[in-house]
């Protein structure tokens, strides 16, 4: 009676380890299917829009004189100082490389349109812009005010300009960049001035010309 005792009891030991064992080859199993799945793809990273520039400009108000009546039916004209952009950027390295005696200076677009909003760039002639004089400039003394024309081909043109009361008047026949520049009065520019009267002075001397040859004639005949 003792023996089958401890035999039983042996019997019921042996099948408690095999179930042990049995549970442990089970959650083996379990654990190494597990990690033998492949890891999440991480998602493209969503590509930014490049930022675009844009000019920072400020409106300013500009008026027209069409003495020579040169101007398109139904013309506007709109200006702006601007301070930053493509076209600023490349008047103020020119401004700085071609005048001599620089001083505070101020960069404006002024456009013109016809009735049919198209922008006019070449006028046959010669037209009279007023606009204020820009914040940035103080007219210092041994100073003047010059204002000009910023050429397709990078140089500069020297306007004919007066300044009278904080307004600006200067003459054009093509609009686009304009800088207006303070600089020493005995300053000796580089660019070039804008000779606006020419016709005129041909006129006139070719009247000089006419009336002394005609006076030489009647001498001669007198004689």
């Amino acid at each position: 009676m003792l023996i089958f005792v401890k035999i039983c009891g042996a019997v019921e030991k042996l099948s408690t380890q095999e179930t042990t064992s049995t549970d442990n080859k089970t959650d083996t199993s379990t654990s190494s299917s597990t990690s033998s799945q492949p890891a999440p793809t991480p998602a493209p990273a969503v590509q930014q829009p490049a930022a675009v520039e844009t000019p920072v400009s400020q409106p300013v108000t500009a008026a027209l004189a069409d003495a020579e009546g040169v101007l398109p039916t139904g013309a506007v004209i709109v200006a702006a100082t601007v301070s930053s952009g493509a076209a600023y950027e490349k008047a103020v390295e020119v401004i700085k490389a071609q005048v001599s005696g620089l001083g505070e200076y101020s960069v404006m677009e002024i456009n013109l349109t016809d009735a049919t909003n198209t922008q006019v760039h070449q006028l046959n002639g010669y037209v009279q812009v007023t606009v204020p004089m820009p914040a940035n400039i103080t007219v210092k003394e041994g100073k003047a005010i010059v204002v000009y024309r910023l050429e397709d081909d990078g140089t500069l043109t020297r306007c004919d300009t007066t300044v009278e009361n904080g307004v600006i008047t200067f003459k054009t026949n093509h609009f686009s960049t304009y800088i207006v520049a303070e600089e020493d009065v005995t300053a000796v520019t580089s660019p070039k001035t804008e000779d606006v009267s020419a016709g005129i002075n041909l006129i006139f001397c070719m009247g000089i010309l006419l009336a002394g040859a005609a006076a030489v004639a009647v001498k001669r005949k007198m004689a």
